[in-house]
């Protein structure tokens, strides 16, 4: 017999009573419930594609209902027809939560809201906060996934607490790597292996200068 420790099933049978059947390897269920929660979840996610499609159409009525009122040739600066086509063309790149959370935004809207420009405002406010709620999701997984030493959190609070300790060619080298980082850069451990090379380097070298002064100041 296994000497693995074994669980109760985490589900609720129909009387209201907690399962007694032992949960299966690696689940919180057993046989029976594990079944029946795949099934709910396999549901939820058929609901969160048949909600997004109808809030997709709604949102590709608005663009051409929109198409109708807004001149193709304006010259103003604020075009809502092309925000919402740019909108349209980019949601993808959010996160499926996201994506639910912005197209909920457009539900109900009319033609006359979309040529508000506090309507773009507000939504404009919304997308930015969107896109730090998917960085901080980044780097937070980063943060679980790296050694601590390379993860982005003790990089950056280093950095933070020491920038002006460094060689300002080694501090402009590291802020110029966070600048002009991508999406892509930030998720490749190489880039902060990189970093932290720097940063390895500008305290090697500060102490070795530390240390030919002290010995230059001895032998005098």
């Amino acid at each position: 017999m296994s000497e693995q420790a074994h669980t109760r099933c985490a589900a609720t049978t129909k009387a209201g009573k907690p399962c007694k059947n032992w949960a299966v390897d690696a689940s919180d269920y057993c046989r029976v419930h594990q079944n029946v929660q795949a099934q709910a979840a396999t549901k939820e996610e058929a609901e969160l594609l048949t909600r997004k499609k109808e809030l997709l159409d709604e949102l590709d009525a608005l663009v051409a209902d929109l198409k109708t009122a807004v001149p193709q040739s304006g010259t103003s600066p604020y075009n809502p027809m092309q925000m919402l086509t740019y909108l349209r063309q980019n949601l993808s790149k959010f996160a499926p939560e996201i994506q639910l959370g912005i197209l909920e935004n457009f539900e109900g809207m009319t033609r006359e809201d979309l040529l508000d420009i506090e309507t773009w405002k507000g939504l404009a406010y919304m997308f930015s906060y969107s896109a730090r709620f998917q960085a901080d999701q980044l780097r937070t997984k980063m943060n679980e996934q790296l050694p601590k030493p390379l993860q982005p959190d003790t990089v950056l609070d280093f950095v933070k607490s020491n920038i002006d300790r460094f060689t300002p060619d080694v501090a402009k080298g590291i802020m110029d790597s966070l600048q002009g980082a991508t999406r892509e850069d930030l998720m490749d451990p190489d880039t902060w292996k990189g970093i932290w090379y720097m940063l390895n380097y500008s305290v090697q070298f500060q102490a070795e200068q530390l240390k030919q002064k002290l010995t230059g100041e001895t032998e005098e």
